[in-house]
This record gives C-alpha cells, structure tokens and sequence, in this order.
C-alpha cells in the first residue's frame, strides 16, 4: 500500500510541475483569433441596433394611434355636447398655434380648462405627418400617418372620421 500512495504522489507532484511549466509560459492570441472576435462582435452590435429601430418606431406608430383615439374621444364627448363638431375650413395641424387644446368653444391656443382634451398631441418624430384637421361641424377628418405596419392597419397614410380609422 506504501508504494502505491508513493506512486500516487508521485503522479500528482508530476502533474503539478506540468501545470506549472504550462502557465508560466505566456498565452499567444494570434491574429486570425483577435479577427474573429471582433466580427463576432461587430456583428451582434449591428444586430442590437436594427433590433432597437425597429422597436422604437413600434413605439412611435402605438403613441400615433393612441393620439388618434384620444383626439377621437375628445370629438366625440364635444359633438355629444354641442350635436357638432369644432369647425375647421381650411385644414389645421394639431398641436400647434391656435390648435393646441379643446374646449367648450372649440379649438384654442392655451388655457383650455374644460374636460375635452387639455392638451392636443402632435406626431412623434422622426416619421410620420402633422396630424392634420377639417371638420364641416357635422363630420370630420383627421390625417395621420404610421411608419410600420400596426395590426391590420398597412403603413402609410391612414384618415380618422366619426365613423373610426380608415
């Protein structure tokens, strides 16, 4: 038994001196290995980013439609109220100017106090179109624009009236 654990030291001492005599050698990285990490990581990068944009304009087209149906509550509470529309010729921007809130006597710059829509959004950029107005009184049209496919809606120009999104 003696001269088995001798071996068995003896063996183990061996692999010691192994170990030893390979890690005090200096590790190589030679090129061709440094190349290919840096594409594997160039790659993934590039991944990364076309996953990022693709997400953020999702999130641009979901705040559009969202925007849509908050102006589309607004119109219908006031038409409820008035048995009309705010009235707008000449087609407006939305969020901008004279046209940044709804109150009881239609459309107004600032100071809107009532319960239609204190503050009128305006398109998420980059992308998209102003959200454009008209409205005879008895029916109106709102333009719009996604950037992406959304559900059944197509990307491209898109028009909200009394009757939903066309």
């Amino acid at each position: 038994q003696l001269s088995v654990i001798s071996y068995q030291l003896s063996v183990i001492s061996y692999q010691l001196s192994v170990t030893k005599i390979m890690s005090d050698q200096p590790k190589k990285i030679h090129l061709f290995e440094l190349i290919v990490v840096i594409a594997i990581l160039g790659l993934l990068s590039t991944l990364a980013l076309i996953a990022i944009g693709g997400a953020r304009e999702q999130a641009r087209d979901a705040a559009r439609l969202e925007d849509v149906r908050e102006v589309q509550v607004a119109l219908e509470l006031y038409f409820g109220d008035f048995n009309k529309y705010p009235e707008v010729a000449d087609g407006v921007v939305l969020g901008e100017a004279n046209f940044a809130c709804l109150q009881a006597q239609g459309w107004a710059a600032a100071g809107c106090e009532s319960e239609y829509l204190l503050r009128v959004p305006s398109n998420p950029t980059p992308g998209g179109v102003p959200y454009r107005y008209v409205s005879d009184g008895s029916s109106y049209s709102l333009e719009f624009s996604l950037e992406g496919d959304v559900g059944e809606k197509l990307a491209g120009p898109h028009r909200l009236t009394q009757d939903g999104i066309e």
